[in-house]
């Protein structure tokens, strides 16, 4: 599927188009990003809507590789992950990018 000139995962497509998103984001894929910073005790200071507007800069490419990203796949697993610049900062508009988990 194509937005513009730009190649996106399908399944990110079809989620945003859908009520169990939040932020352009599925639900379930917001949620796993919550619970993994309270358990490091990081705190969130970007919204779910930021955080995708982000996706949408980076054109739905891994920050360092370029390589394409799903949230979430065919069987349902992410290939997709937020990572913060400075560890030691927490999640916000200025120290959060899209990464590629391999």
């Amino acid at each position: 599927m194509k937005l513009g000139k730009h190649k996106y995962c399908v399944d990110t497509i079809k989620m945003y188009d859908t009520p169990i998103h939040i932020g352009g984001m599925p639900y379930k894929f917001w949620e796993k990003v919550k619970e993994s910073a309270k358990r490091r005790q990081v705190p969130i200071r970007i919204s779910p809507d930021k955080m995708f507007d982000i996706f949408l800069q980076q054109e739905g490419k891994c920050f360092y590789t370029r390589l394409n990203l799903c949230l979430i796949d065919s069987q349902k697993h992410t290939c997709a992950s937020i990572d913060r610049i400075n560890p030691l900062v927490s999640y916000c508009k200025t120290n959060c990018i899209w990464v590629h988990p391999s």
